[in-house]
């Protein structure tokens, strides 16, 4: 039914609302693409302009943060649907956060920053953290591409959980040295056959 009083401001308001909205959210969207591949430059991801793929570069940096990139999606898959119902909902949509914190304090881990007090950061203004460290003058340090003077990074916490564990292997994606490490060499040579007469 028309209404010859409307104005029509509140669908003004709605549409300004829903503009700034879309901008912040490519703004957001190409600063953390510009983070993340410096990031995976520092990690020697290579190509890294893969940050440019919307869930993708997700997965990559929980992959570089030893988070298995399937638990990662997983989580956010059970966020967006069971988001709904009442109390749960709440608790498994802090799920992808959770993931994002674990991905982050072995970042902060590896690029020489306090974990504890960068993973902080990380949760409260992820944006940001992400621009700090990907602007630091960190290097990234994994057991498998230890850095001369400074300690590798030993094996997460959750190394012994095996869902939780990233246990994949991309091309591209440099192997971080604690999941799938290659089998020992044997310690005894091989015995020696006899000379030929």
């Amino acid at each position: 039914m028309y209404d010859p009083n409307y104005s029509g401001y509140g669908l003004g308001v709605l549409v300004i609302a829903v503009v700034f909205w879309l901008i912040f959210a490519v703004v957001a969207y190409v600063l953390s693409s510009l983070f993340l591949r410096k990031i995976f430059e520092k990690a020697g991801v290579a190509n890294p302009n893969v940050a440019w793929i919307p869930i993708y570069n997700t997965t990559i940096f929980a992959k570089l943060g030893d988070v298995n990139p399937l638990v990662f999606l997983g989580a956010v898959v059970a966020s967006l649907v069971l988001s709904w119902i009442p109390v749960l909902g709440f608790i498994i949509g802090l799920l992808p956060l959770a993931a994002f914190v674990l991905a982050a304090y072995r970042v902060n881990q590896k690029l020489q920053k306090d974990p504890v007090a960068f993973t902080i950061f990380a949760a409260l203004l992820g944006l940001i953290w992400l621009g700090v460290v990907a602007f630091s003058k960190g290097v990234w340090n994994t057991a498998s591409k230890p850095v001369a003077g400074i300690a590798p990074v030993p094996p997460p916490p959750w190394a012994a959980q095996s869902w939780l564990m990233d246990t994949t292997t991309w091309g591209g994606v440099p192997f971080q040295g604690y999941a799938a490490t290659p089998p020992a060499a044997p310690t005894t040579p091989p015995p020696a056959t006899p000379p030929a007469a």
